[in-house]
C-alpha cells in the first residue's frame, strides 16, 4: 500500500482501489454533541 501525509498532517494508506485509512496520531476523546441517542 501507499503511504501519503495529508496537508492537515494526519497519516494515510492509500489502497490500489483508491479507497484509503486515516490513521490519527492520537484519537481525540469524545466531544459533547447538542442531541443525546
Amino acid at each position: 500500500m501507499a503511504r501519503a501525509t495529508t496537508d492537515s498532517g494526519s497519516e494515510v494508506e492509500v489502497e490500489e482501489n483508491g479507497d484509503y485509512t486515516v490513521h490519527l496520531e492520537m484519537r481525540l476523546p469524545d466531544q459533547p454533541t447538542d442531541t443525546d441517542d
